[in-house]
């Protein structure tokens, strides 16, 4: 347990150290991330509400949560595939959990998601709405989320070393599920015969896992049964992976 503390305050040193060397010498420091997922969300939501014709007070909050969750998502997806790769002088030279690099990266993305809902919540008020006690399910959604993409993350990070050409294919990958995924559309707006772009889709359950919280709504039942067995095959699957491959990594790396 000492030991396992101790890595969970290199972690934590070392995600805060990321962020702050993105805004060295900046005068709005921390702040950009804020501000800059406001300025993203306010021109999708202006665009794409107006192409719509919806009702802005209502797709303001509404686009500002599936963006805020989605740049979460795939930010740690994408950078998962060379997690291992990108570590390659720290692998090879010392001996270092693999656990650690995927922690350290979810976990940097998970700060940015913090301070990114503090912009959707502004939004959420500026547009009339009104805070709810299901606001409060954001942290333990949150802290499921993180841990679920620190799992899948694991799994990519062994495949992105194995195969190099793994990186750049699924970020083409994840580019294609945000065009079919429910974060800048409806779900109820999809063709009944395209149902199962969203059933058989990963990154749309764990949208509709982390968006109803933002806005004020509890997930459902059917999503966190979902969910649940993402986070029991995936920790089933990292723990064979690891167990089977770690000892190979530093020649990957």
């Amino acid at each position: 347990m000492k030991a396992f503390l101790e890595w969970l305050r290199y972690i934590r040193h070392f995600a805060f150290e990321d962020l702050r060397k993105q805004h060295a010498r900046s005068s709005l420091g921390y702040f950009w991330i804020v501000l800059s997922q406001f300025v993203n969300i306010a021109g999708i939501a202006f665009v794409w509400g107006i192409l719509f014709k919806q009702d802005i007070r209502e797709f303001f909050p509404y686009i500002s949560a599936g963006v805020i969750v989605w740049n979460f998502i795939s930010g740690s997806f994408n950078e998962s595939t060379r997690a291992f790769v990108s570590n390659a002088p720290i692998i090879q030279n010392f001996r270092f959990p693999a656990w650690v690099f995927l922690a350290q990266m979810v976990i940097r993305y998970g700060i940015v998601l913090m301070y990114a809902t503090a912009a959707h919540l502004i939004v959420f008020l500026l547009c009339g709405k009104t805070l709810a006690w299901a606001h409060l399910l954001i942290v333990p959604t949150y802290l499921t989320a993180i841990l679920l993409m620190m799992q899948v993350g694991i799994l990519l990070a062994y495949i992105g070393a194995r195969f190099r050409d793994f990186p750049p294919a699924c970020g083409n990958l994840v580019y294609l599920f945000f065009l079919v995924t429910p974060i800048i559309w409806k779900a109820k707006s999809l063709p009944a015969e395209y149902w199962y772009l969203i059933a058989f889709n990963p990154f749309a359950h764990l949208i509709d896992f982390m968006r109803p919280p933002l806005l004020g709504e509890v997930p459902t039942f059917a999503n966190l049964y979902v969910i649940a067995s993402m986070l029991a095959v995936t920790f089933v699957l990292q723990l064979l992976v690891s167990r089977r491959y770690e000892k190979h990594l530093v020649y990957w790396a």
